[in-house]
């Protein structure tokens, strides 16, 4: 370049007189004085590479070519001796139209792969099949942006959320060789990106490696980790400002689409289950509008008809006392047809819990269930004298009723207890025996498990949870929780006490 000559003159120069102005680093400083004093015989392949550099760096666009206006003045006074002042004007203008073409294509640019990149992973949450096929897509992405020879996204398991061996390895393009754990751990416990360059990397055949964490907002400035993306390197590769900002947008962007894809399985998997149990709902109002129907048959209606006939047998008696003893026989085969419509109608709907309350209801149940099984039962029943509202009651009476019911037929357990307590503003049921447990795959028929599905469903609209586990290893623990507004006075009892 015709510069060439002065340029060591011109760079000190320009430093003492401009540079030293701009608050730019070191390398922001020498990739400048490369594009405004560039060296000999330089094509516009260096412009390009210098002017992207410079965008990298994060380097604003307008202080670029500001710094090329205020170089103007001391390029024209290095060419007018050698090309006259008309010459001069003309170099200055072509040089400073390559700058320019350059830098306009280099952030333009610049922008364009951030936001087509940002782009194409909603793209891929939209129209990807799958987590699997998501993450590939990204990590395709990635290496357009990136001149990486290695890229991997580690995730942790939904349920050890909290563990860093939780972590497991959800998708990679290139050379499958996994980083080491204890960089993962860092950069999953520390929640911020690790850049490295160092002979443990270069062991592996890596010279550089970007580490960056996939972190979901939990509200009041809090992140919940939920992976590790890996980029590796087979050369020195410094990530440079621009760089760093678009692999965390790029992160940020994956962990919204992750986290949404999450949701939309869990949705997937509650509207299959829904579906499970709504035909498992249709199939048992089928089976009880049977068992209703034999019931009333061979019961109310053979009763009835026994009825007639005796009445009919009393009509015909030629005395007064034969009469009275058809009629007595009517009178107890009313009697019978009403308790067996009680027991009907009892099954339909807890008349016991409307007539005697919950504690007393569960108390007539657990004692019937105590004759029939020969259990050993203990039972506690700890409210503080609330009243709890009609539906919270008819919830935990169909819930422990069926608690109870599975353990009868199933556990075949010698005792049970049974705990509803009121403390810190919450109901908590706790039902429990000492049988044989949960068999570790549900059985063919699935009676149990979707028992438990429709206990748990109840509890789940009472605002509650289910859970359930094991004492020690033995029988079956059940645990519910159930948040309830309390008056103020009982509260302040349960503090004091």
């Amino acid at each position: 370049m015709c510069l060439a000559e002065d340029q060591l003159a011109l760079r000190r120069t320009w430093r003492k007189r401009h540079a030293s102005r701009l608050p730019l680093s070191a390398r922001g400083i020498f990739a400048l004085e490369q594009l405004l004093m560039p060296p000999p015989a330089a094509e516009d392949e260096h412009f390009r590479y210098v002017a992207t550099r410079l965008a990298k760096l994060g380097i604003p666009m307008d202080q670029v070519l500001d710094a090329a206006r205020d170089f103007r003045p001391l390029s024209l006074a290095s060419l007018r001796p050698k090309f006259g002042p008309r010459a001069a004007r003309a170099m200055q203008a072509w040089i400073e139209q390559r700058i320019s073409l350059a830098v306009a294509e280099a952030y333009v640019g610049a922008q364009s792969k951030a936001a087509q990149a940002l782009l194409s992973v909603l793209d891929a949450e939209l129209n990807c099949a799958g987590m699997e096929e998501l993450l590939q897509r990204v990590l395709e992405q990635a290496a357009q942006l990136f001149p990486f020879q290695n890229g991997q996204i580690f995730l942790l398991e939904e349920r050890t959320g909290r563990r860093p061996a939780g972590l497991a390895h959800a998708a990679g393009i290139g050379a499958q060789r996994e980083p080491s754990a204890e960089l993962l751990a860092s950069v999953l416990k520390g929640g911020a990106p690790v850049f490295v360059c160092d002979q443990e990397m270069q062991a592996q055949g890596w010279h550089s490696v970007w580490a960056v964490p996939l972190a979901r907002h939990a509200g009041q400035s809090k992140t919940e980790p939920m992976g590790v993306l890996v980029l590796a390197f087979d050369r020195v590769y410094e990530c440079l400002p621009q760089e760093r900002d678009l692999l965390l947008a790029l992160a940020e962007r994956l962990t919204m689409a992750i986290e949404r894809t999450r949701m939309a399985t869990r949705l997937g998997r509650q509207q299959q289950r829904v579906l499970e149990l709504s035909r498992k709902l249709l199939d048992a109002q089928d089976e009880e509008r049977r068992r209703i129907s034999r019931d009333l048959h061979d019961e109310t209606g053979q009763a009835l008809l026994a009825l007639r006939l005796y009445l009919e047998m009393g009509l015909r008696q030629p005395t007064r006392a034969a009469t009275r003893a058809w009629l007595r026989k009517s009178v107890s085969l009313v009697d019978t047809s009403v308790a067996e419509l009680r027991r009907i109608l009892a099954q339909l709907s807890p008349l016991l819990l409307d007539e005697l309350g919950l504690e007393a209801a569960l108390r007539v149940e657990l004692r019937k269930l105590r004759a029939e099984q020969q259990w050993q039962t203990r039972f506690r029943f700890l409210t503080q004298g609330v009243d709890l509202e009609r539906s919270l009651q008819s919830m935990i009476y169909r819930v422990v009723l069926e608690g109870l019911r599975n353990a009868a037929r199933h556990a075949q357990a010698r005792r049970v207890d049974l705990e509803i307590a009121l403390r810190a503003g919450e109901l908590r049921i706790r039902l429990s025996d000492d049988g044989r447990g949960m068999p570790p795959t549900p059985p063919a028929n699935h009676h149990s498990r979707f028992g438990l599905s429709g206990m748990r469903e109840r509890v789940r609209l009472a605002g509650g949870q289910l859970e359930v586990g094991t004492n020690g290893g033995r029988g079956v623990r059940l645990s519910i929780r159930v948040p309830i507004a309390m008056p103020q006075k009982t509260m302040e009892i349960q503090r004091a006490s």
